[in-house]
C-alpha cells in the first residue's frame, strides 16, 4: 500500500472528526429544543388525557436540529451513535403517537371537564403518547455528556425520580397519579 491510500484514509478520518466536533458544538442547542418540545408534548398528553378545553398545539423541532443529530449519527460511533439513533426513533413513534391523540381529542362538555371529580388515572389506558413523552425526555436527559463533549454519560436519577420531577414540572401533583406513575415507572424500567 502507497502513501496515497494512507493520506486519503487519513482525510476522510480528519473530515469526519471536523464534522463531528462541528455538529456537537451546537448539540448543546439541539437537545435544548428537544428537552423543550418534550415537555411541551408532555403536558400536551396531560391535557388530552385530563381532557382540558385548551390544549396546545404539537410543538416542532426544526429540521436544521434534526440534520445536527444525523450529522453527529453519520461521524460518531459506539454508544452515542446508538443514543442518537435511538433519540430520532423515539421521537419519531412519539410525535406519531402524540399527532394521532390530537386528531382524535374531543372538546368534552363542561360536565366532563370538572377536574375535582375526575380521576386522571382512569385514562391512563388512552395515554401511550404520554408514556412515548416521557421515553423522549429520558433519553435526552441521558445524551448531555455527549453534548458537552464530556466522557461519560451524566449520572441520572432514576426513572422514578424522573418522571415524577416531570409530573412537578408540569403543575401536576404526583399524588393524583399513581397509577399512571406505577406504569410509566414499569414501562420505562428497561431503559
Amino acid at each position: 500500500m502507497g502513501p496515497e491510500p494512507r493520506q486519503n484514509y487519513r482525510f476522510r478520518a480528519d473530515d469526519r472528526r471536523s464534522r463531528l466536533n462541528s455538529a456537537r458544538s451546537v448539540l448543546p442547542l439541539v437537545l435544548a429544543e428537544f428537552s423543550e418540545y418534550g415537555r411541551t408534548s408532555f403536558i400536551l398528553s396531560l391535557g388530552i388525557i385530563k381532557k382540558q378545553e385548551n390544549i396546545p398545539e404539537i410543538p416542532n423541532i426544526r429540521d436544521i436540529n434534526i440534520s445536527i443529530i444525523r450529522e453527529c449519527i453519520e461521524n460518531s460511533g459506539g454508544e452515542y451513535k446508538k443514543k442518537l439513533l435511538n433519540l430520532l426513533k423515539v421521537y419519531q413513534v412519539q410525535r406519531s403517537r402524540l399527532r394521532e391523540a390530537v386528531a382524535e381529542f374531543v372538546v368534552p362538555d363542561a360536565g366532563e371537564r370538572i377536574y375535582g371529580g375526575y380521576n386522571p388515572d382512569d385514562q391512563m389506558h388512552q395515554a401511550i403518547h404520554l408514556e412515548s413523552c416521557v421515553e423522549l425526555i429520558i433519553l435526552l436527559n441521558r445524551l448531555w455528556a455527549f453534548a458537552r463533549n464530556e466522557g461519560e454519560p451524566d449520572a441520572h436519577d432514576s426513572i422514578d425520580a424522573q418522571v415524577e420531577m416531570l409530573f412537578n414540572r408540569a403543575g401536576e401533583d404526583p399524588a393524583r397519579w399513581p397509577q399512571t406513575i406505577r406504569h410509566l415507572n414499569y414501562a420505562l424500567s428497561a431503559l
